[in-house]
């Protein structure tokens, strides 16, 4: 199996959450699509991609209309956070990648993700409401822990974690882009990056919290950048130097 990737596109990125419900940015998802693209097209024989996309305003403002509680709110927000996902999928079709969408809820291990991937498919996975013995939010940044603990468990490795935001990295309290967090500055840092603005899964500090356990526990980095620059994914695709946040052991 091949080195994996797994980029996060950021609700605020692909649906910002002050937009209108059900709102996608287009001219984002787009340009992304297109540097997935290129970047398959030329690197398809070494590395493998997996797309995990957050629901933006169309998952976190149905949470917060509806009652996840109820077996109707739980199907609204469970139909809302698929519909950008497959509006993703869409226009990555519409780019010539080849996707397939998994709804977590749905997924009972990781194996049809395997086979996507085999199939030179990539798979796209989506933040979620998953019931088990109650209905819980299970954000985009759960979602890459759960899977890397289960390619981890396949003997697959992933490579890094690129999440894309409208933000150059995570900022600190004077707006400046913090280049490095690690278990050894968390501490200090974490008032700044907890002043970020916060939604239903969590916000910044959420975020910086799973990238870390991640790192502590398989040694991968994240990378947290701004998708909304052209470049910057590729960029990263390619290990280049970028602005970023990295998260790091």
């Amino acid at each position: 199996m091949k080195e994996l990737i797994i980029i996060k596109l950021g609700g605020g990125l692909i649906a910002p959450k002050d937009w209108k419900s059900n709102t996608a940015n287009i001219k984002v998802i787009r340009r992304l699509a297109e540097e997935i693209y290129k970047f398959a097209k030329t690197n398809s024989t070494a590395t493998a991609i997996v797309i995990v996309a957050g629901s933006g305003n169309f998952g976190h403002h149905a949470v917060r209309k509806y009652n996840q509680d109820t077996p109707l709110g739980a199907s609204l927000i469970q139909f809302a956070a698929a519909q950008i996902a497959y509006i993703v999928a869409r226009i990555l079709i519409s780019k010539k990648v080849a996707v397939s969408v998994f709804s977590p809820h749905e997924l009972g291990d990781i194996q049809p993700v395997i086979a996507a991937l085999k199939k030179d498919q990539i798979p796209l996975l989506h933040g979620d409401l998953v019931i088990n013995e109650d209905a819980q939010v299970h954000s985009g940044e759960m979602v890459i822990a759960d899977l890397v603990k289960e390619f981890r468990k396949k003997k697959i490795e992933v490579k890094r974690i690129i999440q894309l935001s409208r933000e150059d990295g995570v900022l600190d309290t004077g707006g400046q882009v913090i280049k490095k967090i690690d278990a050894r500055n968390f501490k200090r840092l974490q008032k700044a990056i907890g002043g970020s603005t916060a939604d239903v899964t969590g916000g910044m500090l959420h975020k910086v919290e799973q990238s870390l356990e991640i790192a502590r526990k398989y040694k991968i980095d994240t990378y947290i950048a701004n998708g909304a620059k052209k470049g910057v994914l590729s960029g990263l695709l390619r290990g280049m130097k970028v602005k970023a946040t990295r998260i790091t052991n």
